[in-house]
């Protein structure tokens, strides 16, 4: 006696066609042979997909595509159709939540950078977010402080810093469920990210550059090893001095 996991693969993906995302769910747990015949079929998640982000409403939602479509599987294609339709339906609901992302899982620090002998740059993470911290190192500013962070909904992995004497642009990679590049100015880091004393500052790095250029190096980098020892040594009145 035949049954639908027995059929060929053809005439059963043309059945999957034209049954409805519930039916296609109630499917793929009715047994493990009808889910691999609908989870692997990538024409019908194609076809499906289309079809629901372009006349559900769905298609300002959809998630871009990362790759083309010959490049990936059916598993890809699930996973941008279950993208916009979650984002549909949480930009459409009238009852929208504030999720914290600063969990009270411990973090750790993943990267340090100094930059121009005034700023340090501090990313610690867990698993789940990343805190990237501003440090002004300057003596003239009341000793090695925190001056702005943000956050991040992944652990920062890696990054760079471009300084071209006229601006800094910094490039973190935050590995999160979809890992991305997340680039920013340190100036507009100062100006438009939270501020840990609650201020906003509107800096610019015009005046900064001078004195940066002004300041002894060799002081600054003292000013860095003590802040990284406040930071990550159990000492609290450990500092280094110049001999």
């Amino acid at each position: 006696m035949h049954n639908l996991c027995s059929i060929s693969k053809d005439v059963q993906s043309l059945v999957w066609s034209y049954l409805c995302a519930r039916d296609l769910v109630s499917l793929m747990v009715a047994c493990k042979g009808l889910n691999a015949s609908i989870s692997d079929d990538k024409q019908l998640w194609v076809g499906w997909s289309a079809r629901t982000l372009t006349t559900s409403g769905y298609h300002n939602y959809s998630i871009p595509y990362r790759r083309s479509l010959e490049d990936v599987d059916a598993s890809d294609v699930r996973s941008w159709l279950a993208h916009g339709i979650s984002l549909y339906k949480g930009y459409t609901s009238s009852s929208p939540t504030i999720q914290k992302l600063d969990s009270m899982a411990p973090r750790i620090v993943t990267w340090v950078r100094l930059i121009r002998g005034r700023w340090c740059l501090v990313a610690s993470s867990n698993v789940s977010e990343s805190r990237l911290t501003l440090w002004d190192l300057s003596s003239r500013s009341g000793g090695p402080h925190p001056c702005s962070e943000i956050f991040f909904p992944g652990p920062v992995m890696d990054g760079q810093i471009d300084d071209d004497l006229t601006s800094i642009r910094i490039a973190v990679t935050v590995g999160s469920s979809d890992p991305y590049i997340q680039i920013v100015s340190v100036g507009q880091f100062i100006a438009v990210c939270k501020n840990i004393g609650g201020a906003q500052k509107n800096a610019t790095f015009a005046a900064e550059r001078a004195r940066a250029i002004a300041r002894a190096i060799f002081d600054e980098i003292l000013s860095c090893l003590n802040v990284i020892l406040t930071i990550f040594s159990p000492l609290e009145h450990c500092t280094i001095t110049r001999s």
